[in-house]
């Protein structure tokens, strides 16, 4: 007589929940569809049919750009966040892998396409046995929530209390262009109203082209001089392609200077307040393998 598996018709859609989790820690549909590499439609579907399930409602959706856990979808991320980490540190277990030896890194997108990733392949030559994992979290982490290890974050040298900090590099904001507008000996002004500006649409990159201007002393472009960008990745790929000038950050573009693809079009250079820092919980400074990744960080973080 065949065994029934009665308990897997309480289950939910297993491929819901890493999606649901996704989800509850971007609290964002688009960025959960590019952490997993899915549809927005995707990500919206398989949360449909999870609460469809569970007869609950998992998130408050008051507006479409931002959402939030309601208190059943809170309890449920606490409990399935715990038993996935399970799942996978058991699965790791069976195929033989070690954790130690793995080490979960979190990096904004931009500073990991433009300025980390060029820089790996020293660190894996160098450190053969560090197993270097990068997530892009699209947030500021969690430590007790998120499976990370050490985080390269922006912001203020008091925005993470409780954890450990080193700082990477200041923040400077640049004014840069295509190479060959560096040779076209235009003033400032007759530059700026000659290309686009280019500008990246997102709360944390909206004021600097202001900040920039105001520390040259030039009139911030006009509405019809802008091209806007959802990325700080796409603008700057823009910038190098030629569509205009930008005003962005010194780490971004660090290569780009060096292999001339880019060039700097003023001497003007605002600091900000804000800097880029690597933070991590107490307990990584007796990890040897959290050392070894600091150090050469630290090292390689010349800008």
């Amino acid at each position: 007589m065949p065994v029934r598996i009665s308990y897997m018709k309480s289950l939910p859609p297993l491929k819901s929940l890493p999606v649901f989790v996704a989800v509850s820690k971007c609290l964002s549909f688009s960025k959960a569809a590019d952490q997993l590499y899915v549809t927005h439609s995707a990500v919206s579907q398989s949360i449909k049919q999870l609460e469809a399930f569970l007869g609950v409602e998992l998130f408050n959706r008051d507006t479409k750009k931002s959402i939030a856990l309601t208190s059943a979808g809170e309890k449920y991320f606490t409990e399935i966040n715990s038993s996935l980490n399970q799942i996978q540190e058991a699965t790791k277990q069976a195929k033989g892998v070690s954790n130690d030896a793995i080490l979960m890194v979190n990096v904004m997108t931009t500073l990991t396409m433009r300025w980390l990733i060029p820089r790996l392949p020293s660190f894996q030559a160098k450190y053969p046995e560090v197993d270097l994992r990068i997530s892009t979290l699209g947030r500021r982490v969690d430590f007790e929530r998120d499976a990370v290890d050490m985080s390269i974050e922006y912001g203020f040298e008091t925005d993470w209390p409780g954890s450990e900090r080193k700082k990477l590099f200041n923040d400077k904001l640049v004014l840069v262009g295509a190479s060959h507008l560096k040779t076209n000996n235009q003033s400032l002004g007759m530059l700026l109203s000659h290309e686009k500006a280019i500008y990246v649409d997102m709360d944390l990159r909206k004021k600097d082209w202001e900040h920039w201007c105001v520390a040259a002393g030039v009139k911030v472009p006009d509405t019809n001089k802008r091209i806007y960008f959802q990325s700080s990745t796409q603008a700057l790929q823009a910038c190098v392609s030629g569509l205009g000038v930008m005003v962005t950050h010194a780490p971004f573009i660090q290569d780009d200077l060096q292999a001339g693809q880019l060039a700097k079009l003023s001497d003007v250079t605002v600091e900000r307040k804000k800097a880029f820092y690597l933070v991590f919980p107490e307990k990584q400074l007796s990890s040897e393998r959290a050392l070894t990744f600091m150090r050469w960080l630290l090292s390689a973080s010349d800008v």
